[in-house]
């Protein structure tokens, strides 16, 4: 581990993700410091300490109850351990603080939706071989009770509980009678008890499967990944249905993550827990996008023809 940056440019950076206080972003410059997208609900900044220092990454966490910067240290630390270079290495932490913070190295790469189609084949290939070394490693004892974040009994919840409501004070919506049908055909398929009719070992899962955090370096034909704060215990026909149905996935053909699937613990007793864990995924991220169907069209649709196809159900609204 490295030394923690100067508690100057600690202080600035979280007055800035507190107040957004005029001037810091000057001095976060003239300290090294330059943000980096992608941080979702957190605040992620690179930081180039100075000459033969290499650059590295702070991340300042949001506080919820999700615990994200212990979860992210623990992964970091317990990957870096066993497999140095698929992931971040962790350089210091200050996490009891009212606003959390991590150093970790800076990964190069291109994300994976970023990436040049021709190269798809051999970065997913690259991704089942990371994939799989994570969750052949021992669940930490600190995870042990942790499942990932949007596990499958969570998004069985939202699909029976939560979107049932919401569709309900919509009904004038013309989107919401083919919902309906959707959520009648998953139904039918009783994947709403695929977390409990389908038993498979738990594994460790990194919790997050958008493709944006995979980084694909051709030059070394290499991939790397980051954003562990979500990590916890899972399945693996689960996280296999994660991250062939996340919405960053949509323009990866599917042939190609059919010849992945074993490589991502997807085995023959297993493809009837991934079918229906596929389906969960799909219709979970319509629901989603459902929310939000005005504002991000052209996802939802794609997504509504995606549900629709894996639950064998037509897609056309009205």
């Amino acid at each position: 581990m490295t030394r923690q940056p100067r508690p100057d440019i600690l202080t600035d950076l979280r007055r800035h993700h507190a107040t957004g206080e005029p001037g810091l972003p000057e001095r976060l410059a003239q300290a090294g410091l330059r943000p980096v997208t992608g941080g979702r609900n957190n605040t992620v900044y690179a930081w180039d300490p100075g000459p033969g220092h290499p650059t590295e990454i702070i991340k300042l966490y949001r506080t919820d109850d999700r615990g994200r910067g212990g979860r992210e240290w623990t992964a970091l630390t317990h990957l870096h351990g066993a497999h140095p270079g698929d992931a971040p290495e962790p350089l210091w932490e200050d996490l009891d603080h009212v606003q959390p913070a991590m150093g970790m190295t800076y990964l190069p790469g291109t994300s994976l939706p970023e990436t040049a189609s021709d190269q798809h084949p051999t970065a997913l290939k690259a991704l089942a071989a990371v994939h799989g070394r994570i969750q052949a490693l021992p669940i930490p004892a600190a995870l042990a009770d942790t499942p990932r974040v949007d596990h499958w009994a969570h998004c069985t919840r939202r699909l029976t509980d939560v979107w049932p409501v919401q569709l309900a004070d919509a009904a004038d919506d013309p989107a919401t009678p083919t919902m309906h049908r959707l959520l009648r055909a998953w139904h039918d398929h009783d994947d709403q008890h695929g977390h409990r009719t389908y038993q498979d070992t738990p594994v460790l899962s990194r919790g997050d499967s958008n493709l944006l955090n995979w980084l694909w370096s051709p030059a070394e034909t290499r991939i790397r990944c980051v954003d562990f704060e979500f990590i916890g215990h899972s399945t693996a026909a689960y996280d296999a249905a994660e991250l062939t149905e996340h919405i960053s996935a949509r323009d990866i053909p599917d042939h190609l993550w059919e010849e992945i699937l074993p490589d991502l613990g997807v085995t023959t007793s297993l493809r009837p827990a991934y079918e229906s864990a596929q389906r969960t995924c799909a219709l979970r991220w319509l629901a989603v996008l459902w929310k939000q169907r005005t504002r991000r069209t052209p996802e939802f649709e794609a997504q509504l023809v995606r549900a629709a196809s894996l639950l064998d159900s037509p897609a056309m609204i009205g």
